[in-house]
């Protein structure tokens, strides 16, 4: 089209002209397009720093579960194992992933031994499989079968009681950046579904806020939501609810973690935590309150039975499964 309406110019030179500012004109809407379209990093040089650190901990054969958004950083940089990946994460195995991150710590650490030793047995058993024409079941299925049940969620309630786990082969570990958060309620999308019908539940009250203002006694938290600092209530959507707790943590001088936690009134099911050193007000339920997310990341409150410490830092921490 260029050289076409090239040919009408009287002059070699009018001819070059046009034939570049033809290009141009083409070309100008694409580059703008680049540019507006530069996409920041996955992670920042701490939090790099700390997944460094776990190169040095954590075994080539070990598995680090986190969302799949940082499935490729966490292999690149920790040379270890993760469940899903910006390759790997079709509904069947974000759904255990997404369990792990947004339920209890307890039924967390369950499934994360199971959906390990199960995707590492599926390894193993399905070129076999392949070989015979045998259906490969995902690991939620096989799960459901081996422990006896019919009924998928028959199984996951079966996780809330003292159940036997497959024997270990190898550790894991959580990787929780403080950015994820800003996703929790996406992650709790793909494991807040009814499995034997498809339908989804009712979404958790998870709602975090960086904009807010206060006058006198209340917290605006935009989108309508009021925090009563005397009253120890908030408005949402006009209903006002009394809160169960009002919990505030902050770093001190030399980085050192802290956390103050208010119980207001035990019988309410709302939950206020105000992360001062993010600036960072979090409204919750008690279901997204009590989840391994918010009590290992934000609270780093959890049962030494089950995890323990290995990397702690405002931007990401580090948990090691002991079961």
């Amino acid at each position: 089209m260029i050289t076409e309406a090239a040919r009408f110019m009287p002059t070699l030179r009018l001819k070059f002209l046009a034939m570049t500012a033809l290009a141009l004109a083409i070309l100008y809407p694409n580059i703008v397009h680049i540019k507006d379209y530069r996409v920041p990093t996955v992670f920042n040089v701490d939090e790099v720093k700390v997944l460094d650190k776990l190169k040095n901990i954590a075994g080539r054969e070990d598995y680090v579960i986190s969302w799949w958004d940082y499935g490729y950083p966490i292999r690149y940089y920790s040379d270890v194992k993760t469940l899903i990946d910006g390759g790997k994460h079709d509904g069947d195995v974000n759904f255990p992933v997404s369990l792990m991150l947004t339920n209890s710590p307890d039924v967390s650490a369950k499934m994360a031994r199971l959906d390990v030793e199960y995707t590492e047995k599926t390894f193993k058993s399905a070129q076999e499989k392949i070989d015979k024409n045998l259906t490969i079941f995902s690991n939620i299925e096989q799960m459901t079968k081996e422990y006896g049940f019919n009924d998928t969620n028959d199984f996951l309630l079966s996780l809330q009681t003292d159940m036997k786990l497959p024997k270990k082969s190898r550790d894991i570990y959580f990787f929780l950046p403080f950015r994820m958060l800003d996703i929790y309620p996406t992650v709790n999308t793909f494991s807040n579904i009814n499995l034997m019908n498809g339908e989804m539940k009712s979404q958790p009250l998870f709602y975090a806020s960086k904009m807010f203002k206060q006058e006198q006694n209340i917290v605006n938290l935009g989108q309508g939501i009021l925090f009563d600092l005397q009253g120890a209530t908030v408005t949402i959507n006009n209903n006002k609810m009394p809160i169960k707790r009002f919990v505030q943590t902050s770093y001190d001088k030399e980085m050192k973690f802290q956390k103050n936690i208010q119980l207001a009134n035990p019988t309410a099911t709302v939950n206020i935590v105000y992360m001062s050193s993010y600036n960072t007000f979090l409204v919750l339920d008690e279901k997204t309150y009590n989840s391994l997310t918010i009590q290992l990341m934000v609270l780093e409150e959890y049962d030494k039975m089950l995890f323990e410490e290995v990397i702690l830092t405002p931007l990401a921490k580090v948990y090691k499964l002991k079961i």
